[in-house]
């Protein structure tokens, strides 16, 4: 493919997408030029191009996707290329037609390309062509209602409705039932046609549990192809992807070589070039199955960018002006571990409705593998008519508990208010912005769900609250006192024992009695304080931290307890014991679960290994699985030496739980009534 040079390239879209272009345009010596509606006229993305041109009116369709005023855009700015971003036109093959037939450089795979990939039916029968597993589904345009029912009848509920010519969440709708499924045809038709000026819906089978796994692949005009490794993107609200790490951790290095096979397979099939992203389901047995092909730069790119060295949109730059891919497969490394948290302005007292206004502070986290790739700055008027995703939030470091580390610090920086919001128990409510106690970053789904949570919700949980409180709190007594089962844990040369929650000190004084070691307690409630202190040596009361903070001993062994099930940032309290731990010192913790897998599915529209749920009269209950124990224990700075789960929640407990809240029960589905985990201070 001959080189053919680009010098002004006009980026045809707006936000943190547009200034994204822009900046790599700037670097490679190309002058970047805008576009803007009537409500982006001093919008921020104008402030990184040479120049800019009105497209008409507020409305996309009026602007942004108006092909006609678009091409116009780019002669009256004498514009040799055109970037589509991602949304908006990016995925439409008469633009990418229209660009060409200008005289003008697509940035972006050719016309067919699109048309085979762009439309997600027609992928779904070109990966299928190319011998790549799809998920069952109808391959065709849904006529008309009856024909969804027809085919949803055929492949069996859940079924999903989605766009054909679009993504991003919008335009598809889940369908449990027939009764569901007319008012989700029409809903997820005129969503479509919205966002992506055409309304076409296809059906296909909805596999839960299941992760969303997809691959980046980068394809020159010459036929050479090469991935990039693979992103996992399973964390998403109404089908909108709110957290995107890479690479996977679910992963094997065997299904990682053949994920990345199977995306260059459909790339190279269909003639694609540019940058592209192939995306896939992966089920519980390791199954993949093809989803959708976007052929453009997508939100998440930047994970990708970190984590292999690589700028995407330089490269997807280059190959549009004819450049040969230079990298071979051999050569992509993917060095650490990248996380990005996306920056939504929506409220979630509302239902998670965009939020509307003027931003009237603004301040980015920064320190190194710290990235903002922002559409926004202080002053910025946040539109209703568009996406109400803001700015990215990514992190990089060399594994991912550090990343998770490092996400969580970035986000405490992070400070974004508005003049739409109202003042809140003392506090600017900043909705989906929130990012002052991002704590529950540990957070990891299982599944993909349609999660009803910003993402800050997912990470925090702090308004997350389940009816009926009362009755949990008697439930969670039918545990019984686990503290009988920790005693043998404790190693008997041990000389000084701290314990959190000593109660009336049942495990001290039996310690004392095993083996006469000084046994020093820490009691919130004073009357308890009051009886422990006549069998233990010492004891102290009120709050855990502040005492804590002023302890001079060192202890041999620190007995924890549930301790974790009451604080916000239980891995940061961790860590504070380290300094009152003995060198080589223990911490013994009895960690709880409450319910089952099915309740955390239901309660939270998404299954979860590590979920904060609010409840007002025993503070806050969380569940846990060994993988996400592990991460908060490493985080904390000690090394585990043992992690025991404990006897199974009693069935009549569960059952009456689930009774309570009027939720499913399946019997397959109980976990462990929690953990022992012991520590070490090394």
């Amino acid at each position: 493919m001959p080189a053919k040079p680009i010098r002004r390239l006009l980026v045809a879209n707006r936000g943190e997408i547009a200034v994204r272009v822009a900046r790599a345009a700037r670097e490679s010596g190309i002058v970047p030029l805008g576009v803007f509606s009537d409500a982006d006229a001093h919008a921020y993305h104008l402030e990184f191009m040479q120049d800019a041109a009105r497209l008409g009116p507020a409305p996309a369709r009026e602007s942004y996707l108006d092909i006609g005023r678009v091409i116009d855009a780019a002669r009256s700015l004498g514009a040799d290329a055109i970037h589509p971003g991602y949304g908006f036109l990016s995925e439409r093959a008469p633009f990418a037609q229209a660009v060409a037939d200008a005289g003008l450089i697509f940035v972006g795979p050719p016309p067919a390309a699109i048309a085979a990939m762009g439309d997600k039916i027609e992928s779904k029968k070109a990966a299928a062509a190319a011998k790549v597993s799809t998920v069952p589904g109808h391959l065709g345009v849904i006529a008309d209602e009856k024909h969804a029912v027809k085919i949803a009848d055929e492949i069996g509920y859940p079924v999903m409705i989605k766009a054909s010519a679009g993504g991003g969440g919008k335009g598809m709708r889940p369908v449990d039932d027939r009764a569901e499924l007319e008012d989700a045809f029409q809903t997820a038709s005129g969503e479509a046609l919205a966002a992506f000026g055409d309304g076409s819906l296809y059906v296909e089978k909805v596999l839960v549990p299941a992760r969303h796994v997809e691959v980046q692949v980068l394809a020159d005009g010459d036929g050479n192809v090469v991935h990039l490794g693979e992103r996992d993107c399973s964390v998403q609200r109404r089908h909108q992807k709110l957290i995107e790490e890479a690479p996977s951790t679910h992963l094997t290095p065997e299904m990682r070589k053949d994920i990345g096979e199977k995306a260059v397979a459909g790339a190279t099939s269909i003639g694609y070039t540019g940058a592209g992203t192939m995306e896939f389901l992966l089920d519980h047995d390791g199954n993949l199955a093809f989803i959708e092909m976007n052929p453009r730069i997508q939100v998440e790119h930047t994970v990708t960018e970190l984590a292999t060295g690589l700028d995407l949109v330089r490269e997807q730059v280059l190959i549009a002006a004819g450049e040969p891919l230079w990298l071979r497969q051999e050569d992509v490394r993917l060095n650490g571990h990248a996380i990005e948290c996306r920056i939504n302005a929506e409220d979630p007292s509302t239902g998670f409705l965009p939020t509307p206004g003027r931003i009237s502070g603004y301040r980015e986290p920064g320190g190194p593998g710290v990235r903002v790739d922002s559409g926004v700055e202080d002053g910025s008027e946040i539109s209703p008519l568009y996406d109400p995703m803001i700015a990215k939030l990514i992190v990089h470091d060399d594994t991912r508990v550090a990343a998770i580390a490092r996400a969580i610090r970035a986000l405490r920086e992070f400070e974004i208010e508005t003049t739409a919001l109202q003042q809140t128990d003392g506090a600017v409510a900043r909705a989906t912005w929130d990012l002052s106690d991002p704590g529950a970053f540990l957070c990891r789904t299982a599944d993909i769900r349609d999660l009803r949570m910003t993402f800050i919700e997912i990470l925090k949980g702090r308004d997350v609250v389940i009816s009926r409180s009362d009755f949990i709190h008697r439930w969670v007594s039918l545990r019984g006192d686990a503290r009988r089962d920790l005693l043998d844990r404790i190693a008997t040369d041990a000389k000084s024992v701290l314990e959190f929650g000593c109660g009336e000190a049942p495990l001290g004084a039996a310690l004392k009695e095993r083996q006469q070691c000084r046994v020093v307690g820490i009691e919130l409630d004073p009357k308890a304080a009051a009886v422990a202190r006549k069998r233990i040596d010492d004891v102290y009361c009120g709050d855990a931290r502040e005492i804590v903070s002023v302890l001079k001993e060192k202890f041999d062994w620190i007995i924890g307890g549930d301790i974790v099930e009451h604080l916000d940032e239980p891995w940061t309290f961790l860590s504070e014991l380290r300094h009152v731990s003995a060198p080589g010192g223990h911490l013994l913790l009895s960690i709880p679960n409450i319910a089952n897998a099915a309740v955390i599915s239901d309660l939270l529209h998404g299954r979860f290994d590590y979920v904060y749920m609010g409840l007002t009269c025993v503070g806050h209950l969380r569940f846990f699985t060994r993988q996400s124990i592990e991460e908060m224990i490493a985080i904390a700075g000690w090394t585990i030496v043992e992690i025991t789960p404990q006897e199974t929640i009693r069935t009549r407990g569960v059952e009456e739980l689930l009774s309570a809240l009027g939720r499913d029960f399946s019997r397959e589905d109980l976990l462990p009534a929690g953990y022992y985990v012991v520590a070490q201070n090394r």
